[in-house]
């Protein structure tokens, strides 16, 4: 069974991980639980530090200081997935989230651009269309 690693462990963690690259074996859901690999891929310390200024600038715009742990988690790409071990190696995880959020970004500009929450069509042919 894996462990359940909860928000505050997972900070306690990663600051004093040496590796870069950290997998834990977790569950996902508060009824149904989904078995999950979480994995942690610290950041080169130059996107860290951009990360936190452009956090601390936001932060600031919004009349707040961010606290340490959010500024600690940006200097990790964090992923979950429920793929098994041997299936992706972490460099396809990457990609295939990099790719994913393309998609979204895509899917994001059709429903902008073309309006689609606000059709006028009462029927599926017309909408598809």
């Amino acid at each position: 069974m894996a462990e359940r690693v909860q928000r505050t462990e997972l900070l306690a963690r990663l600051p004093g991980e040496s590796r870069s690259l950290v997998e834990h074996l977790g569950y996902l859901g508060a009824g149904e639980r989904l078995a999950v690999r979480l994995r942690a891929a610290r950041v080169p310390e130059a996107v860290v530090t951009d990360r936190r200024r452009k956090a601390r600038a936001t932060a600031q715009k919004r009349g707040y200081t961010p606290s340490q742990a959010p500024l600690t988690l940006l200097a990790w790409n964090l992923f979950s997935t429920n793929v098994p071990s041997p299936g992706w190696t972490p460099r396809t995880i990457g990609k295939a989230y990099s790719l994913r959020w393309q998609v979204e970004l895509v899917f994001k500009s059709w429903q902008s651009a073309l309006h689609l929450a606000t059709l006028p069509t009462k029927t599926e042919t017309p909408t598809l269309c």
